[in-house]
């Protein structure tokens, strides 16, 4: 269907497109009144094709002069009054037409009669008319809101995608401070792990920068982005972190958008671990179960209420990538088709995310 419109809107099959109206309509007609008493196919297609001049004429005003400048523009009454008076002025020419070139070529018997102007066969040659103009402006009309609706949603689909893109754009400095801060520390320490980090954090960064400006990313790749990135945490925080990290469910052959999941695995390490001296713990459970993605994460955080909890950064929108961040590209990759619960307590906060691993509703536009 789309590939049809397509081809209907390209300039270059424009005119098949309308000679092939003209056709249909003269076959239709042939076979409809060549089919009554008295008549034949043959002297119905010689007197019918001979008759679309007028209709063509009357019918091609009406759709590139009347309907552009005044139905368009909501100039009803003139284009009403417009209408009326072109469908007359073409009803007297199919009259003076009929009488002057279709009756001495096909009907010479009618060339006897005497010229007159009978407002009844002005009416009937006017109704005769009628019909195609109506059907083709109907066309007309149906192809213009057609593409006034194609621009609409083109226009929305870049203001999405745009949207997307920044949103996803947040997270790659977020995400680029916090681990050079950690490989700051390792080096204040003089930590013969740095190389390490640094290795790793080119791995991520090349993760971040080129291979993820797809819609979607295998969802393996995705997670060993994550694996990575705990690693790293790991290498920070050593045995005064207990992290669990847990994964169920065929991983293969599924797809998700990229940097989907970071945000929240990052937000426990930032914003509840790192305020608390003792007694660290995460526990990232991910499960793939019928054909949906269930993401769980739980952290302690400090209790003291003057400390920045995980809330803060999700809540308050800080440093950029916050709840409202992390909801907003939610809603447009996923419209409705998702879940997120956020639970703040005193010393403890958990995240749950539900996402359906087909392809989501706005990855094309991202």
């Amino acid at each position: 269907m789309n590939s049809t419109i397509e081809k209907y809107f390209n300039e270059k099959t424009r005119v098949v497109w309308h000679i092939t109206f003209w056709l249909a309509y003269l076959i239709y007609y042939v076979f409809t009144i060549g089919s009554l008493p008295r008549n034949n196919y043959t002297d119905t297609f010689l007197s019918q094709g001979l008759s679309l001049l007028p209709k063509i004429i009357v019918t091609y005003i009406v759709l590139y002069v009347l309907i552009p400048r005044y139905f368009i523009t909501k100039k009803i009454l003139i284009f009403s009054v417009f209408f009326a008076l072109i469908l007359l002025a073409g009803g007297i020419f199919k009259y003076f037409y009929d009488f002057y070139v279709i009756n001495p070529l096909l009907y010479p018997e009618r060339t006897n009669t005497t010229l007159s102007i009978p407002a009844f066969e002005i009416l009937r040659h006017t109704l005769a008319i009628y019909p195609v103009v109506m059907l083709a402006a109907f066309i007309k009309l149906g192809k213009y809101w057609l593409e006034k609706d194609r621009a609409a949603q083109k226009i929305e689909s870049e203001k999405v995608n745009a949207e997307l893109k920044f949103l996803k754009a947040q997270i790659h400095p977020h995400f680029l401070f916090n681990t050079l801060n950690n490989l700051y520390a390792l080096t204040l320490k003089k930590s013969d792990k740095a190389p390490e980090v640094v290795l790793k954090i080119s791995d991520l960064l090349d993760y971040m920068l080129y291979e993820s400006n797809t819609p979607t990313v295998p969802l393996k790749k995705e997670l060993d982005l994550i694996e990575s990135y705990i690693h790293l945490e790991k290498i920070r925080y050593g045995n005064k972190l207990r992290l669990a990290y847990d994964v169920k469910g065929d991983i293969n052959g599924n797809y998700i958008p990229p940097l989907l999941i970071l945000p929240f695995i990052e937000n426990s390490f930032k914003h509840g671990v790192s305020q608390q001296l003792q007694d660290m713990w995460i526990d990232i459970k991910l499960e793939i179960n019928l054909n949906r993605l269930m993401l769980k994460v739980d952290n302690s955080k400090s209790s003291d209420k003057s400390s920045d909890s995980p809330g803060a950064d999700l809540q308050k929108c800080k440093d950029g990538i916050g709840l409202k961040n992390v909801k907003r590209r939610l809603e447009l990759l996923y419209g409705k088709d998702y879940k997120l619960y956020i639970s703040d307590e005193k010393e403890n906060f958990s995240i749950f995310l539900s996402v359906s691993l087909d392809k989501p509703l706005g990855a094309e536009k991202e």
